[in-house]
């Protein structure tokens, strides 16, 4: 039960922060869509290493404002995605490389 308590709370937490960013540039039915993919994937990123979606979501967001200011938006999306991907996967590595050697 807990584990899908901290799946919700990460997912909400990294759909409350898309969608703020997104709808403005976007419209409300484009934000919503990114919403619910934002909401699944930090959910599923908080099961593998709890904190680490929390900080790759922060990360995700100050990239795409970044990006927005200096590109169109959906290279700012790509931009955001890319960087929660990385941020996420580098920290199951080191989640794992830090299990791996107990």
């Amino acid at each position: 039960m807990e584990v899908l308590a901290v799946a919700l709370i990460g997912g909400l937490i990294g759909a409350g922060v898309a969608f703020p960013l997104v709808r403005r540039d976007l419209g409300t039915r484009r934000a919503s869509l990114i919403t619910v993919v934002a909401f699944v994937t930090a959910g599923i990123g908080s099961l593998f290493v709890l904190y680490g979606a929390l900080v790759a979501v922060a990360a995700a967001a100050l990239a795409y404002v970044v990006a927005r200011s200096r590109t169109g938006v959906d290279r700012a999306l790509l931009a955001a995605g890319g960087s929660f991907a990385a941020m996420t996967l580098g920290f199951a590595v080191l989640l794992y490389g830090s299990l791996e050697t107990m």
